[in-house]
């Protein structure tokens, strides 16, 4: 068991060392390097915070128009941080405790509009990849793997050849060090597994990152980041002629895509890996919403020629 931080050490590194993701612990580390306006948090600097502290920095966000999203994002943070402190009995009392800190407003879950593309505009996004080249090459099967495998961004750019993998009659994917934690399994289809093929002939090895960086005339190198893969997608939508997306964006796709095809909730969730039924409900929510409104059964038509102005 490790012992307690002393009184000049530094507070994030050890308290990030709970979380695996990579992704967790940089956004954490941001979060709170903004808050304290220092990447050295030591206990002393810890214990100078106070609720007053919190709800003026809260109001600060609130001013400089930041999400609400966000702020409760940084809110989270801070509570689990000095939770942590206060469970080592390093702290008396948690300033971020939600009896101590103003409440920032929750929109609707249900309401929130999730961007989604068409199967016309999916098959397009794959299309607009150069099926020649060594990037399009790679960039065509990031793309499929995204959408027909509804991977995070994280999950994409951690996928090995090795993880590609045959069950019984089946390719599967191996999720290392998935959301949830521990390593996931999904199915591959035909052409996922056929575009990961193609990317280990391009690098002449069947071995380690599928995802590389491509320099012209030099060797596949390092696995790609996060970025990079941001800026493949973007750029595939613009020679797609579709507006800016987000890689989550083909998560979400896929995952109303198996819906609209006539997969169940149960197949979808199991897919995508949500831990609650209800986060996949949401795509079926909102297709309902939008196929069966209101507004469709409005009709107020005016003669050719007639002006409502």
């Amino acid at each position: 068991m490790s012992p307690a931080p002393g009184r000049g050490e530094d507070l994030l590194r050890q308290f990030l060392l709970r979380y695996d993701r990579e992704t967790t612990q940089t956004t954490y580390r941001s979060a709170l390097t903004r808050f304290f306006g220092t990447d050295l948090v030591t206990l002393d600097t810890a214990r100078r915070v106070t609720s007053v502290d919190v709800n003026r920095y809260i109001e600060a966000l609130e001013e400089h128009g930041l999400a609400l999203s966000s702020i409760r994002g940084t809110l989270s943070v801070l509570r689990s941080f000095y939770g942590w402190l206060a469970a080592q009995g390093l702290v008396q009392r948690n300033p971020a405790d939600r009896m101590l800190v103003r409440r920032i407003p929750r929109t609707d879950w249900r309401e929130r509009p999730i961007h989604v593309l068409t199967l016309a505009e999916a098959r397009a996004l794959i299309d607009c990849t150069d099926a020649e080249s060594r990037t399009g090459i790679r960039d065509r099967a990031l793309l499929r793997v995204l959408i027909k495998g509804c991977l995070r961004r994280g999950e994409a750019v951690a996928l090995d050849f090795e993880h590609v993998r045959r069950v019984g009659g089946y390719w599967t994917l191996t999720i290392p060090r998935a959301k949830g934690g521990a390593d996931q399994h999904i199915k591959a289809t035909d052409d996922v597994v056929a575009s990961v093929a193609a990317v280990a002939e391009l690098y002449g090895e069947e071995t380690g990152p599928v995802f590389r960086t491509l320099l012209t005339g030099r060797p596949p190198g390092a696995r790609l980041g996060g970025q990079a893969v941001y800026k493949i997608v973007m750029q595939a939508a613009e020679r797609a002629g579709l507006p800016p997306i987000t890689p989550h964006v083909l998560r979400h796709t896929g995952c109303t895509l198996a819906l609209e095809a006539g997969a169940t909730l149960q197949q979808v969730q199991a897919h995508a890996r949500h831990k609650n039924i209800g986060t996949t409900m949401l795509y079926l929510h909102q297709r309902d919403r939008l196929a069966n409104c209101a507004a469709d059964f409005i009709s107020v038509q005016y003669p050719l020629g007639h002006d409502d102005s």
